[in-house]
């Protein structure tokens, strides 16, 4: 902007240091352009601290441009200031053409863009006119302004904590705007706007102007107790088993991300066929399973009547063993449920993730209603998640779609959640390596894959349906169905009858390939021979497979009912598709058994997004920053 003031202080300086060190590796090993947001209240320094970055960034060779909020105003700024003064309620992110910004972003981004026609800001002249920034060979572009965090193509978003009260002198200084009463009237409403954005960001910096106010509680953190207390939860777990599947993965993945940050882990789970009470999981990282019910499996939605007796005996547990917890974090209902026991005796908050929400399940699955209580139980668990909502200290939501469906069940209005996706292993889940050989696994040469717990939500009725449309078309195309329990219960059995006779309707036997339980190490193999991978959910909160997929490089089909799909694009990096709609599903899978530039397209794309969005050491900072807001109670 034309005839802004920087006033350049020690203080902007040693924050710009403080945060170049936090993002220089990140933008080093980043195989795309890096994109910085500094967001904060009226003369919290903003401008200055992004002129700061700019220049240590050149001293370590790293070119940057920079962007000014200020530039995509709707109105002039003298303009826009009497037109504040007249109607205050206009104040606010409509003020600005953030639509416009993030477009700009993403060209830079993701099209190598040479040059952006913008927006200029002539301050003194009060004009709106426009100036061609020329970024050819930019790889960083920071931007600044209030409302910054809000846009959704940064990489790395830095909140500025100094408020208005706080920030006086500073405005004085630069002489931009007299302070009177109105003004004043203004900033508190700003500020009751952007305080809330301080959850959305990645890095806060404190009132000193020093990374340490936020940082140093993650240097506290020294031990972390993770709740997720049904399913086989082991340090190398049979996936597919009853209630064994994603959750189970995302906990210690999650645990094992986060302990390479020198901090320990401990998961509690319930004991039960005799396994050992402390299990090594990784370096920093084990299980801890506490007796509660009997030595038999207990599913899920059978645990409750239990939970009281599992709070006792992990109580005592964690006394008997001098353990004490920096952040406690529970997965799933029942584990909110010994959450919200256990701290209040412990008189410290804890963090949740739903995974999955009762109210959300039973109205997808609809069914007799009896029958469907009898067996999943909605009534205790929908209770008890309405509870959760309101005791825990802040809230983890694994897709958008997890925040919409909390307001709609739920009427949850609080803004103390995060949003962070699962993660994938890209160690474990990537294409093969130049001079690397595929593992020799049983399959045919041409096929479909599905892999995952077997369950009634998982829309595998839908997929065989809908394969059967395609079998005619496609006389080389096979199913792989794989997973399932090694000893599997008696809903998982039922569920295989119910499935079976689908197929022997549908005369599609000789086209079906069930791998049953597929080791860890073996499993990328099936999604990169794959033509495609399908998540055909009639729900599903997040959809982890989908994302390993993507990960190996494997074109994916994703139902528009898993909460994965906020984060893809259709077409693009993935294709979009209505389980339950059987020429949608079907078209699917013959576009991508056909099309090899189409299909080829989308797991090139789909690969990009995975290791971008979707690895767990991303995953865990994120989380570690979440952790660290909710100590200082800045999410509430």
């Amino acid at each position: 902007m034309r005839g802004d003031i920087l006033i350049i202080k020690r203080h902007h300086t040693k924050a710009a240091k403080e945060i170049v060190k936090v993002v220089l590796h990140e933008v080093q090993a980043s195989s795309s352009r890096y994109v910085i947001t500094i967001a904060g209240e009226s003369g919290s320094g903003k401008t200055e601290i992004a002129h700061e970055l700019a220049r240590l960034f050149k001293k370590d060779d790293i070119k940057s441009v920079t962007i000014h909020q200020d530039d995509y105003f709707r109105y002039p700024p003298k303009t826009n200031y009497l037109m504040r003064r007249r109607d205050i309620s206009i104040v606010g992110p409509s003020e600005v053409k953030l639509d416009l910004l993030d477009r700009h972003i993403a060209r830079f981004k993701h099209c190598s863009a040479g040059k952006l026609l913008k927006p200029l800001v002539d301050f003194n002249n009060d004009k709106i006119g426009k100036e061609t920034l020329r970024c050819k060979t930019a790889e960083v572009l920071i931007i600044e302004g209030t409302y910054t965090t809000l846009l959704k193509n940064a990489n790395k978003r830095v909140f500025l904590l100094p408020t208005y009260r706080d920030t006086l002198k500073t405005r004085l200084e630069r002489k931009r705007e007299k302070i009177d009463d109105y003004d004043r009237k203004i900033l508190a409403i700003e500020h009751g706007i952007i305080s809330k954005h301080a959850k959305l960001a990645d890095i806060l910096v404190g009132k000193n102007y020093s990374l340490a106010d936020i940082w140093k509680v993650t240097s506290n953190i020294k031990r972390v107790c993770m709740l997720s207390i049904h399913g086989y939860v082991e340090a190398k777990p049979t996936l597919g088993k009853t209630d064994t599947g994603g959750q189970v993965t995302y906990v210690l993945e999650l645990a094992k991300a986060i302990a390479k940050k020198g901090i320990k882990v401990d998961i509690y789970t319930r004991k039960f066929q005799k396994r050992r009470t402390i299990e090594p999981v990784s370096k920093n990282v084990r299980i801890i399973r506490i007796p509660c019910g009997g030595d038999k499996f207990i599913a899920k939605e059978k645990l409750f009547p239990y939970l009281d007796t599992f709070t006792r005996n992990m109580e005592r547990f964690m006394k008997e063993q001098g353990l004490a917890y920096d952040v406690f974090h529970s997965h799933y209902w029942g584990a909110g449920y010994v959450a919200i026991k256990l701290t209040e005796r412990l008189h410290c908050p804890f963090i949740h993730t739903h995974h999955s929400l009762g109210a959300w399940k039973k109205f997808q699955m609809g069914g007799d209603t009896k029958t469907m209580e009898k067996v999943f139980n909605f009534k205790k668990r929908i209770k008890y998640e309405r509870i959760i909502f309101k005791k825990a200290r802040g809230l983890v939501m694994t897709s958008p779609d997890m925040v919409r469906l909390s307001k709609k069940f739920y009427n949850y209005r609080s803004k103390n959640y995060t949003v962070i996706p699962a993660g994938v292993n890209t160690n474990l889940f990537r294409p093969l390596r130049s001079g690397e050989k595929e593992k020799k696994i049983d399959v045919p040469q041409n096929y479909i894959f599905w892999m995952g717990r077997f369950d009634t939500n998982k829309g595998l009725d839908y997929l065989l349906r809908a394969f059967a449309k395609v079998v005619t078309r496609a006389k080389d195309l096979f199913l792989v169905i794989g997973g399932g329990s090694k000893r599997p219960e008696t809903r998982e059995i039922k569920l295989k009858q119910d499935l079976r006779e689908i197929v022997d309707a549908a005369q599609i036997k000789n086209r079906i390939f069930y791998t049953g339980h597929i080791k860890d190490n073996f499993v990328p193999s099936y999604y990169r021979k794959a033509k495609a991978f399908v998540l055909p959910s009639k729900f599903e909160p997040f959809g982890m497979t989908a994302a390993e997929a993507m990960a190996c490089g494997s074109a994916v089909i994703v139902s528009e009912r898993a909460g994965i799909r906020k984060y893809l694009k259709n077409k693009h990096n993935c294709l979009i598709v209505n389980p339950v709609n059987k020429k949608d599903l079907s078209w699917a899978l013959l576009v991508l058994n056909k099309n090899v530039t189409f299909r080829s397209k989308i797991a090139r794309n789909g690969l990009e997004l995975a290791r971008n969005e979707f690895c767990w050491k991303k995953i865990a900072e994120k989380m570690l920053s979440f952790y660290c807001k909710c100590s200082y109670n800045v999410c509430e």
